[in-house]
């Protein structure tokens, strides 16, 4: 199986630009405005991945703040990097 470049481009347009990046500090509004050759480079990167099941373990890491909202509660965000949640989508 190999992921289309028409995927790659669903799943970037169907991110919330607004979403925090992780550790990787990609917002997801920039992968919306890369050109052509980048959105090929990233495609052939994610189909490499998936063929031979190897990825850069920084993709599955989540870094998990915490702050006190108004009522002293603790909320939590997880924040995963762009580049592995882009490729989340598909699975």
């Amino acid at each position: 199986m190999r992921f289309s470049l028409h995927e790659l481009k669903r799943a970037i347009r169907e991110s919330k630009e607004k979403s925090a990046p992780g550790e990787d500090n990609i917002p997801y509004a920039a992968l919306k405005y890369l050109p052509k050759k980048s959105i090929r480079v990233l495609l052939d990167l994610y189909n490499e991945v998936w063929k031979t099941g190897i990825s850069s373990p920084t993709w599955s890491f989540s870094h998990i703040p915490c702050a006190k909202n108004r009522e002293t509660e603790r909320v939590c965000h997880s924040l995963t990097n762009t580049i592995g949640k882009i490729m989340e989508k598909w699975l």
